[in-house]
C-alpha cells in the first residue's frame, strides 16, 4: 500500500469577467470520487469562496 497523502490547492482566477465566470462554471463544486474497480484511489473536494467576482476594475467606454 502506498502513502496517503493530501495537498490543499487555493486557485485565483484574474480575467475578463466572461472568461473567469465560464472557467468557474465548469471547475469542479463538491466532492468528487475516482475509484479504480472496487479500489478508491482519489478524493477531490472543491469550494468556491464568493459566488460572484470581486471588481477589480470597470471598463469606462467613452461617451459619442
Amino acid at each position: 500500500m502506498s502513502d496517503l497523502v493530501r495537498v490543499l490547492r487555493i486557485i485565483e482566477y484574474t480575467g475578463e469577467r466572461e472568461a473567469v465566470e465560464a472557467t468557474v462554471a465548469k471547475a469542479l463544486h463538491g466532492e468528487k470520487r475516482l475509484v479504480n474497480g472496487k479500489h478508491l484511489e482519489m478524493v477531490i473536494r472543491a469550494a468556491t469562496i464568493g459566488t460572484y467576482p470581486e471588481i477589480l476594475e470597470v471598463e469606462v467606454k467613452p461617451s459619442e
